[in-house]
């Protein structure tokens, strides 16, 4: 999901009074209001296995935003099917799941449901066992995984010593840089982005009538420029259409010297040079930029699907535009997108007191008519990773919501040195975060405290190398069998997908 836009939905008391009042946990009813019907797209099947007879509580807790709409919906329905069966969600923010869990571990009041993202605190989860796999709570496990898409669940992310413990909600393949746009200013520009993609040259020109047409009032294009992360993913876009990669995947090499890495920033100093980036940006969260789209001072924003929804929500009088991140001409590269980023991933925790339940709601989550409700009730920023239930979400959704799945569909796999070694992920465990990275470099330029962009990129180049080095050493030391080849690609190219049993040829 895309940034938290608003206070979460609804919280219980987790871990019992004291421990909740320490960690500022709020305590409020979960289930939704009796008089709200819901989408009626969720319909909970008979159980494939015997559920408990006697009364149980059944607690989920994820990171909230339009996932509770789903997830509030799921659980009301299945006590409805299941009058014995009291269920309770909680959407909170990450900082507080990376507190709940291990505090809850330790006193076993965990939710049987909970939310992981990749890192330390999964690695923590798998290792220490508190979380169960999939094989041994969901009934007819081989079978659902047997019908379940290719080239998404992948050995080292999901799948461990054989066991799987998790699928993803949301599909990889997510476009998360939309070129969002105000409709008006950009119809008085000249341009259609939806009907004909913009070049970098179309996008400073546009950025450039706007900002002239809005006389101080209105500019071309605000930045998300508070989240260095965000500046990371805009200028990754650009250089990628032209060839360009972080870790070079030819070669498993850092290289952010490359001609199309410049040329990118040649174009963010063109729209600066122009005055076409709105004042601030570098203090703009997500959720600060957008509405600057929206109120009419900026023509243009690249952001996450997730925006649509809520500018739907909103802003409901709002005409606004989804087109394709600006590309260098028409010969650009497709964007790549990574496999196994676990989007929208639940785990079952192994303390749970109801693993039939567990597995029966995790059986019904991860089937194709459960995807189906998931992409059109969470909407277009979490789209499934069955294909069918994209295309039957299409039919439901906005033009603008169809838009961004259709540019999802555009890009191409990536090939990921964790699912071709999962000992990579002590190597990832090991990486300290660098001093300077892509988007501080790019928040550097917009605010002139960075002027020679070559050599700074050089830097990150031999940091980017040093950092992997040193994190490679430590891991292989703590007794992972990895290598700098593990980075290494020779098969790949370019624009094509990198599908599992490529990995077999290596």
């Amino acid at each position: 999901m895309g940034p938290h836009l608003s206070p979460h939905p609804s919280r219980r008391a987790l871990l019992g009074g004291g421990i909740a009042a320490g960690l500022g946990l709020a305590a409020a009813g979960c289930t939704p209001p009796e008089d709200e019907a819901g989408s009626g797209l969720i319909q909970i099947p008979d159980p494939a296995t015997e559920l408990p007879s006697e009364d149980v509580t059944f607690r989920v807790v994820d990171s909230g935003d339009t996932k509770a709409n789903y997830w509030n919906e799921l659980l009301n329905q299945y006590s409805e099917k299941h009058s014995n069966v009291t269920t309770e969600y909680d959407g909170l923010p990450w900082n507080e799941i990376e507190e709940l869990v291990p505090l809850a571990v330790r006193n076993e009041t965990l939710h049987d449901l909970v939310q992981l993202l990749p890192g330390p605190l999964f690695d923590q989860a798998l290792e220490a066992e508190w979380i169960l796999p999939l094989d041994d709570v969901m009934p007819g496990f081989e079978e659902w995984k047997a019908q379940y898409p290719e080239n998404v669940l992948f050995e080292g992310l999901h799948i461990h010593d054989g066991k799987t413990y998790t699928f993803p909600a949301t599909a990889d393949n997510r476009y998360e840089i939309c070129l969002l746009y105000n409709k008006q200013l950009m119809n008085d520009a000249g341009f259609d982005p939806e009907t004909e993609p913009l070049t970098w040259d179309d996008y400073r020109e546009a950025a450039r009538k706007i900002t002239e047409a809005g006389n101080g009032q209105a500019y071309g294009v605000v930045l998300e420029g508070a989240q260095t992360n965000r500046l990371d993913f805009w200028i990754n876009g650009l250089a990628q259409m032209g060839g360009a990669y972080g870790s070079n995947p030819a070669t498993g090499e850092f290289d952010f010297t490359d001609d199309a890495w410049l040329n990118a920033f040649e174009l963010l100093q063109a729209l600066l040079d122009d005055g076409s980036v709105f004042p601030g940006s570098t203090s703009l969260t997500a959720p600060q930029a957008w509405p600057r789209v929206a109120s009419g001072s900026a023509g243009m924003v690249t952001a996450g699907p997730w925006v649509i929804t809520t500018w739907e929500n909103e802003s409901p009088d709002f005409e606004f535009g989804v087109g394709a991140h600006p590309r260098p001409g028409p010969d650009a590269l497709p964007i790549g997108y990574a496999p196994g980023k676990m989007a929208d991933a639940m785990f079952v925790y192994a303390g749970t007191g109801s693993p039939e339940i567990a597995g029966d709601i995790m059986a019904y989550h991860g089937s194709l008519e459960a995807a189906k409700a998931w992409t059109q009730i969470v909407g277009p920023g979490s789209p499934s990773p069955y294909p069918d239930a994209v295309e039957a979400a299409k039919e439901q959704i906005s033009d603008a919501g169809r838009r961004s799945l259709e540019l999802a569909e555009q890009q191409v796999l990536m090939p990921s040195s964790l699912v071709r070694n999962p000992d990579i992920a002590l190597v990832n465990q090991k990486s300290e975060p660098l001093d300077i990275g892509m988007g501080d470099i790019v928040a550097g330029v917009i605010d002139g405290s960075i002027t020679d962009v070559k050599s700074a990129l050089q830097d990150l180049t031999d940091n980017s190398n040093r950092q992997r080095d040193e994190a490679l050493k430590a891991a292989q030391e703590a007794g992972a069998d990895v290598s700098r080849e593990d980075w290494a690609f020779p098969n790949f190219t370019p624009g094509e997908d990198y599908t599992q049993d490529m990995y077999e040829e290596l």
